[in-house]
């Protein structure tokens, strides 16, 4: 009976192919396979917060309940990928994958989550390569914490590295903003003391802008026609060069010029009109004189009855408050 002859060739082949694969299915590569997935599933968390479950009044009320559910979704997927390659590499029942893999998503969510629940943007920095990659690193550093076998000084010191690199990330997002802010607010050529706002509930603010030296934040209610006549309320600034607006010709809050329409308001303020019938109400802050105007034929007019009360919330807005006011959805 002849023997077969096996080609060397053909049998060195067959073991690195067999290498390979038992490589491939090393418990050690789910820490890699983890963080391939956490590269997917970080800014998909990032997007359905955003845009979905935290958006703000200026995000359609249709377009939130489909990122939310589009963006659940796909996080679903993610975990179910994630849990089909950790019965791969650790071998792990169905229900142990499962719950594997969702602590790990869970877990290296956190500096994305962390960034969408404190309203800290996703660009610049964070929207380069490095950023991406670096914000994606909690996924593998997680699953290297919760894979068995792991020596508990090992997860200590992986479960501190998660939480240093979620709360360096958080800061120098934090400081990105701000530098965003100070140059959107540079480019108006305005002096910071100048920046007001007011809390309007269901009204989106936003963006700042300026005219003859005078600063303009318009609010509006979300989901309107963008063929509406105009925002349903002005917040206006000007320098308060004298006791009083009550000044003809001098550039006002709103749309026209204060001036002969004047007349004092309880308290502090001045009330004006106008012949289109937009009300505005005007109080000195600060050595600014600071106004409120409303349109009563925009699409939601706010009441002129309700200028004194929204008086009572003006403040110098903070910093997550400038960003979303740069962005026009505050």
């Amino acid at each position: 009976m002849g023997e077969s002859v096996v080609d060397p060739g053909v049998a060195e082949a067959g073991g690195r192919a067999a290498a390979v694969g038992r490589l491939l299915r090393h418990p050690r590569m789910w820490v890699l396979a983890a963080f391939g997935v956490g590269l997917v599933a970080g800014p998909l968390a990032y997007g359905t917060l955003v845009g979905g479950y935290l958006a703000g009044p200026g995000t359609g009320t249709f377009l939130r309940i489909v990122s939310a559910g589009l963006g659940t979704l796909a996080l679903g997927g993610c975990w179910l990928w994630l849990t089909s390659l950790t019965g791969t590499f650790l071998g792990a029942p169905v229900r142990r994958a499962m719950a594997l893999s969702a602590l790990v998503l869970g877990v290296g969510s956190v500096g994305w989550v962390l960034l969408a629940a404190t309203g800290l943007p996703a660009v610049g920095l964070p929207a380069t390569v490095a950023g991406w990659v670096l914000l994606s690193a909690p996924y593998a550093l997680a699953a290297a914490v919760v894979r068995p076998g792991v020596a508990t000084r090992s997860r200590v010191v992986t479960v501190a590295a998660v939480l240093a690199l979620a709360g360096v990330w958080t800061s120098a997002a934090y400081g990105l903003m701000r530098h965003q802010n100070a140059a959107a607010l540079a480019s108006l050529g305005l002096p910071s003391t100048m920046y007001r706002v007011i809390d309007l509930p269901g009204y989106v603010a936003g963006p700042y802008t300026s005219s003859q030296g005078v600063l303009l934040l318009g609010y509006d209610a979300p989901d309107e026609s963008p063929m509406a006549p105009g925002d349903d309320l002005v917040l206006t600034v000007v320098r308060a060069d004298g006791t009083t607006p009550c000044v003809d010709g001098r550039p006002g809050p709103g749309d026209g010029l204060l001036g002969s329409r004047c007349r004092p308001a309880t308290g502090s303020g001045w009330w004006f009109g106008d012949q289109s019938g937009d009300t505005t109400l005007v109080e000195s802050d600060r050595g600014m004189f600071v106004g409120m105007t409303v349109d009563p034929g925009s699409d939601s007019p706010v009441a002129s009855s309700r200028l004194p009360a929204l008086f009572t919330t003006l403040h110098s807005p903070d910093t997550a408050e400038l960003s979303a006011l740069a962005a026009g959805n505050g």
